[in-house]
């Protein structure tokens, strides 16, 4: 795991009643939290991560697992909304997960193993199947 149920305990010792919630019903926020991550990073990046585990990829997991928990405890309070700082938790863990998809930024790190380079992804995108050339591309030819 990419966390450990303690961390999640610390990090919402203040804001959640985590004395409520067992080591084994936190792993199974991490879990799905990892499973999101996972999931995002697979088509550029062999996962999951082995030891040393990206600081990055930790502080998402964290952010992730205690979106879950909040949410999970005011669901269970009567007369409750969705918590605000379940949101920020959340957004803030999607928002740096899509950093290292654009920026590669786990590139390079011990332990990080890259699946696809960036210029294999480009050109993937730009590739085509068809056996002729468009009408386009036989435009394109003519240009100066």
């Amino acid at each position: 795991m990419y966390t450990t149920p303690e961390r999640i305990k610390v990090l919402l010792r203040d804001f959640v009643r985590v004395e409520c919630y067992s080591d084994e019903e936190i792993e199974q926020f991490i879990k799905k939290a990892q499973a999101r991550i996972d999931d995002r990073l697979r088509p550029h990046y062999k996962v999951p991560f082995t030891e040393p585990i990206p600081d990055m990829i930790i502080s998402i997991c964290e952010d992730f697992s205690c979106s879950f928990l909040v949410d999970q405890d005011y669901v269970d309070r009567p007369n409750s909304e969705q918590v605000p700082l379940a949101q920020v938790y959340f957004r803030r863990a999607e928002r740096d997960l899509e950093r290292i998809v654009s920026s590669f930024s786990l590139d390079g790190l011990p332990g990080v193993q890259r699946i696809t380079s960036p210029a294999d992804v480009a050109g993937m995108l730009a590739a085509t199947n068809t056996p002729n050339e468009s009408p386009m591309q036989m435009v394109l030819k003519l240009w100066p």
